[in-house]
């Protein structure tokens, strides 16, 4: 069972200090270069019944052609978690129920997040503060909370993480390639990671992927 992490853009209409994606966002030396149809190419491929996506960024829902994604990810039944402060969330989220969303509050006021809060179907998270224990402490080290109704272990076996420049990696973590999607020239071999059942990042998208029923 694989992970997909897809990192569709490094635009972000947010600049916060904590985020772990900062000196990436918005710098015109990291631009978007892979594009929707890049990325539904290489899944049509590579993803498998039971596998999970996770769409990122910068702000996915900046990205014009974001549900041509979510339908294909819909249409092949693929439990999917999309990270937003919710700038273009709007009553098309209802149309996912495969999808997790996670509304970030960051600094956005009450108003702002009443209203993306509608939206929302009963499944989905919010956060509306991030503490300081999950404030990112090390450079590209994520940082996992375990709470009493955490998920202690997942059902991965591997992770992708594919990125706005459509360079495809066996795990975000490393620089381990595999291609590039944009080029249509990409593979796909065994991981190995001594810590994958441990893994904070896949950890935690399981506690999300799960939520989905």
């Amino acid at each position: 069972m694989k992970h997909f992490i897809l990192s569709i853009t490094l635009k972000c209409n947010k600049a916060c200090g904590y985020c772990v994606c900062k000196r990436w966002l918005n710098n015109p030396e990291y631009p978007d270069i892979a594009t929707i149809d890049d990325f539904i190419a290489f899944l049509s491929q590579a993803l498998q019944p039971n596998d999970t996506a996770e769409i990122t960024g910068g702000e996915p829902t900046l990205v014009p052609d974001l549900l041509a994604l979510l339908d294909f990810l819909k249409e092949r039944n693929t439990k999917t978690i999309l990270r937003t402060n919710g700038l273009n969330l709007g009553e098309w989220r209802k149309n996912y129920p495969n999808m997790i969303a996670v509304l970030a509050r960051h600094d956005s006021p009450d108003e702002y997040m009443e209203k993306r809060k509608s939206y929302l179907l009963p499944h989905d998270v919010i956060q509306d503060n991030i503490s300081e224990e999950q404030k990112q402490k090390e450079a590209d080290k994520p940082v996992f909370i375990y709470k009493e109704d955490t998920l202690k272990t997942h059902p991965y076996d591997s992770q992708f993480f594919i990125s706005n420049d459509g360079k495809v990696r066996y795990n975000s973590c490393t620089e381990i390639s595999g291609g590039n999607i944009h080029t249509r020239e990409y593979k796909q071999v065994p991981m190995t990671c001594k810590d994958l059942a441990t893994c904070s990042v896949l950890l935690g998208a399981w506690n999300l992927a799960a939520r989905v029923k």
